[in-house]
């Protein structure tokens, strides 16, 4: 079954994400990510954190809206925490997304806060800045899942423990 919310349907049984499907590199199943509130549709639910997604085009945080200005200061909200963790896939799609900023002094911080059995491939991470507590990364602040073929540069911050997905 999809997730539930505004930005989510059934089309064919596929999961269909304002209205589109992924196509082009990515796996059939897999949800489309077009724009940061996509991505951040991907923190709703424990449901949404075990899902699958694909990357579509690169992501600039800051120009969409999700940079310095959102949340009160504290900027993107990442994906999945000690609590309720992301288990899903992501597949980056060899695109990138750009200006991730956290001013949060929490554990876990990064685009994505903890993962356990999730996988990550193919994805850039640039033009980073993270204040945080504990397990800090511009990808993933905590990994216990699998990383593959992704890279964050750029990087500004930190916390006491970095993670090895920085």
């Amino acid at each position: 079954p999809c997730p539930s919310g505004t930005h989510w349907s059934t089309a064919d049984n596929t999961c269909v994400l304002d209205g589109k499907t992924a196509s082009g590199n990515c796996q059939e199943g897999y949800i489309p990510i077009y724009t940061a509130a996509q991505l951040a549709a991907i923190n709703t639910s424990a449901d949404t954190l075990g899902k699958s997604y694909c990357l579509m085009n690169d992501i600039d945080l800051e120009k969409e809206g999700y940079g310095k200005s959102y949340n009160n200061g504290e900027g993107w909200i990442p994906i999945g925490n000690y609590s309720t963790a992301f288990t899903g896939t992501f597949d980056g799609n060899d695109k990138e997304i750009s200006n991730l900023y956290i001013n949060k002094y929490e554990y876990y911080q990064g685009l994505f806060g903890y993962v356990t059995s999730g996988k990550i491939n193919n994805l850039g991470v640039t033009d980073i800045d993270i204040t945080g507590g504990d397990y800090v990364g511009g990808l993933v602040g905590d990994d216990e899942g699998q990383v593959g073929f992704a890279l964050a540069r750029r990087t500004r911050g930190g916390g006491r423990e970095v993670s090895r997905s920085a």
